[in-house]
């Protein structure tokens, strides 16, 4: 086993927990607010902000595909510049994230338009009912477009040029 290996796996856990850590601040102190909820924590919010981080996850989870594809290209042609690979798994870490937060928004706005009670209201008041199936809705829209996901970002990450050998 390449030592490359083990440092992409050591890599894109460190890196993919980082970025959920951030996540969770990111949604504690301004994401709630946007979405209506406050930023108060009760228990129907932390419900929420629980389907919100496993969606950034799983979106995360779903780059790693485009990813090693990156990886053995790299690899394919040239030794494996470090740098290059940080570079590439923080990049897919941050287009992940990007649109793990866009399609949640659009999944929870979609969602409190479709409905005739008001979500952020409801969670706000603790009603883990609300937010249970909001979550939901959250997690099952992040599983409805994980191949819509990995193709988008197969067409915007920019794979390394290839150096043909004769």
């Amino acid at each position: 086993m390449k030592i490359e290996v083990i440092l992409f796996l050591v890599l894109s856990v460190t890196l993919g927990v980082t970025f959920l850590f951030w996540c969770f601040k990111i949604f504690k102190k301004f994401y709630l607010n946007i979405l209506g909820i406050g930023s108060d924590i009760n228990l129907a919010s932390a419900i929420l902000m629980s389907a919100l981080l496993y969606s950034i996850g799983s979106y995360i989870s779903y780059a790693m595909t485009p990813l090693r594809n990156v990886y053995a290209i790299l690899n394919a042609n040239q030794p494996i510049n470090i740098l290059h690979l940080i570079g590439y798994i923080l990049l897919f870490l941050l287009i992940s994230t990007l649109l793990g937060l866009l399609v949640n928004y659009i999944s929870y706005k979609t969602f409190d338009m479709l409905t005739k009670i008001n979500e952020a209201e409801e969670i706000k008041n603790n009603n883990i009912p609300i937010a249970l199936i909001v979550a939901t809705v959250i997690i099952m829209a992040v599983h409805i477009s994980k191949e819509s996901f990995v193709l988008l970002l197969d067409n915007l990450i920019p794979y390394p040029s290839l150096i043909y050998k004769n």
